[in-house]
């Protein structure tokens, strides 16, 4: 009994031995206490291991800046209210508080930590997804970079490319900006009145009928309501200020992209149109043969070119047309 219990003894001393050296970050409820009113940790030498190291079961977004007036960091300036935006627009959805932990990492307040990660530029803004390695820093792990320049100083496009991370939909909240507004309200007010002045006088109003209800079909089944209603960008621009204008993957696309696919299917049905109700009423039987084909031809390039489209949402279609 004695050496069942001496044996007993040192295996729960050795076990203990090997969990003090077993790092584990601090559970996202502790982690929460750091928030400022921001919803941003401030990192310093006092929390920075008990929020970097180790296993941890939720992201960390790292944002190194300076606030130092002497560094004079007028990009570090301009993207904080972005970042600051973001976050609370994030912080809305339900249970994302425990998924993710925006931080600050300031250069004054972390030189060692700076030359440990080898920066030597600001701003930069690093995503660190979670870990079961209990070995894990912000400088062995692997991590997203977000890349912070003149051109993606835009919270649409900060919380299109956090909420891809994340699997999740946000809708960022963005100012009312009167002058926006007001060039909207001017461009839609001329449009319908030149509608009103040079078409609806001239045409039958069966055929306006037709022609609004198909313009308002296209518009459902192009997506456009789904892009509404997720608060979606309707132009997105990436890390190099380049517009985006398809979306990877079939959950997500952008207004932009409902558009052109609304503008597809119109010339698709326009094709149609002629084909069937135009064409046919030709008397000249050459000409009527050759248009028929150029216009066949015209639907198969566009038909080729919308697979093609979805071919870069789901790379694993199986059916092609022309190689575009």
């Amino acid at each position: 009994m004695m050496l069942v219990n001496s044996l007993l003894s040192r295996f729960l001393i050795l076990l203990f031995f090997c969990l003090s050296f077993v790092q584990c970050a601090l559970p996202i409820d502790n982690v929460k206490l750091f928030r400022n009113s921001d919803s941003i940790i401030e990192i310093d030498s006092s929390n920075l291991n008990q929020i970097l190291v180790g296993e941890r079961s939720y992201y960390i977004s790292l944002f190194f800046t300076s606030d130092d007036p002497a560094l004079n960091c007028k990009i570090c300036a301009q993207f904080e209210p972005i970042y600051k935006k973001v976050i609370k627009s994030l912080f809305k959805i339900e249970n994302l508080q425990n998924k993710i932990v925006f931080a600050k990492v300031d250069f004054e307040k972390n030189k060692p930590f700076f030359k440990e990660l080898g920066l030597t530029h600001i701003p930069k803004l690093w995503i660190l997804p979670p870990t079961e390695d209990s070995n894990s820093n912000a400088s062995n792990q692997p991590h997203y970079e977000y890349t912070i320049s003149e051109q993606s100083l835009d919270p649409l496009n900060l919380g299109d490319y956090i909420a891809k991370l994340l699997h999740i939909t946000v809708k960022i909240d963005t100012d009312f900006e009167v002058s926006e507004f007001l060039g909207y309200f001017l461009f839609t007010f001329s449009i319908v009145l030149i509608f009103k002045k040079l078409v609806i006088q001239k045409y039958p109003k069966y055929k306006l009928f037709q022609l609004i209800s198909v313009a308002l079909i296209l518009l459902f089944i192009s997506g456009y309501m789904f892009t509404v209603i997720r608060g979606i960008p309707l132009i997105s621009k990436d890390a190099k200020g380049e517009i985006m204008y398809f979306s990877g993957g079939t959950h997500w696309q952008f207004g932009l992209e409902t558009f052109l696919i609304a503008s597809i299917y119109s010339a698709l049905i326009s094709g149609i149109v002629v084909l069937v109700q135009i064409l046919p009423k030709l008397e000249n039987e050459i000409k009527k043969n050759v248009l028929i084909i150029c216009v066949n031809i015209g639907m198969i390039y566009l038909l080729s070119y919308f697979i093609s489209i979805y071919l870069i949402k789901d790379g694993s279609y199986p059916f092609r047309l022309l190689e575009l």
